[in-house]
């Protein structure tokens, strides 16, 4: 029986890349299917206790783990490839009990001292990051959420010299410590802001490759971007901060390919300066911007087009011969001129100021172009 047993046991023979990437599956720390696994084979046990991918989710689903199982269950792992001086490649740490806050500190520089290359931190409050994040030498990408940043911008050492994707959720940080986490990240080629609290501007200059952009609700009075190889910008701010802001993009000329606006207070003029800027976008989304009342459009590049809630909106002019795609939301259609000959999808939605029996009167359509015709969906 047994050599029956050991004759059948193929995964045994597996590379370990394969096992680990198949592990890849069990990462979200669905324990009882890892540990069925696990039994198959001695070499599976030592892949999943070896495995360079650690996702550790107080919460999967409806599932909970009490807090002293997932702080057992953190510490074995890390510390386990300490001592065996494993690869860990990402980390991922989401919990919700502040009780756990105490061993954030060991963990963030655990996974340091392992040269963690993608970690990502949702905790539960606004919670200090400590110092030794910031010699994270080998981090490519970096995703916080409600964490805050407390460092010493005249003291603290920051060696992200490999930092490609930088995402900040919820976070409190100031200007300057903004600024100096820019200046020593120059790879960055993704950088995501979004209810950002602690500052008030966000300036990004000398990011060389800086492809994504996108500064979210966060209350900026003022975003400058000059990064030469820009590709995609997003701005967006809710409808009650709709202040006096300065939004200015001073390069990227050629590149810029994708521009969506939220709640932004750009003019007739400024949209025009910005249209003759970037001639190369190829898909625009204009949200809730409601100074603008004249919008013409004028682009062979332009493919994607969303208009949605501009309430000032009395014209628009679009002269796009390859546009495929349109979106409008509002309480009336101000277009005096749209050639629709190369769309090949569009969604209207209509929404009127008056009300009826059944209250707010909308009405939708969407329409794609299969076989040269037009269908309604």
């Amino acid at each position: 029986m047994f050599e029956r047993e050991a004759r059948d046991d193929r995964i045994s023979e597996l590379p370990v890349h394969i096992i680990h990437h198949s592990l890849c599956y069990c990462t979200k720390l669905n324990l009882k299917e890892a540990a069925r696994s696990c039994i198959l084979s001695k070499r599976w046990y030592y892949c999943w206790i070896s495995r360079p991918h650690l996702i550790f989710d107080q919460f999967e689903g409806n599932k909970y783990m009490p807090p002293e199982k997932y702080v057992k269950l953190v510490d074995q792992s890390l510390r386990s490839h300490v001592e065996q001086n494993l690869r860990l490649e990402l980390l991922i740490l989401g919990y919700r009990d502040e009780e756990l806050d105490s061993h954030l500190d060991t963990w963030i520089e655990l996974a340091v001292k392992l040269n963690v290359t993608l970690l990502g931190i949702s905790l539960p409050l606004l919670i200090s990051l400590p110092d030794a994040i910031y010699a994270a030498k080998k981090l490519t990408v970096l995703w916080l959420c409600r964490c805050k940043f407390e460092f010493d911008i005249s003291t603290t050492c920051i060696r992200f010299c490999c930092l490609r994707d930088l995402s900040l959720y919820d976070v409190h940080i100031s200007d300057d410590q903004l600024q100096r986490l820019i200046e020593r990240s120059p790879y960055i080629r993704n950088l995501m802001l979004q209810n950002c609290q602690g500052i008030s501007k966000l300036h990004v200059f000398g990011l060389v490759y800086l492809e994504d952009l996108a500064a979210q609700y966060s209350k900026f009075d003022s975003v400058i971007v000059q990064a030469p190889n820009l590709r995609c910008f997003t701005y967006a701010e809710h409808e009650d901060n709709f202040l006096p802001r300065e939004i200015a993009i001073l390069d990227g000329y050629n590149t810029l390919q994708t521009l969506k606006l939220t709640g932004a207070n750009i003019t007739d003029q400024q949209f025009r300066d910005l249209s003759y800027k970037f001639p190369n976008i190829s898909e625009l989304n204009l949200t809730e911007c409601y100074k603008l009342k004249n919008i013409e459009i004028q682009s062979e590049k332009l493919k994607i087009f969303t208009l949605l809630k501009l309430k000032s909106l009395e014209k628009v002019t679009v002269q796009a011969p390859n546009l495929l795609e349109f979106d409008f939301v509002g309480d009336k259609m101000p277009f005096s001129f749209m050639d629709p000959s190369s769309l090949e999808r569009a969604q209207l939605v209509f929404s009127s100021l008056s009300t009826n029996l059944l209250g707010l009167a909308r009405c939708e359509w969407e329409i794609k172009r299969e076989n040269g015709k037009w269908k309604n969906q």
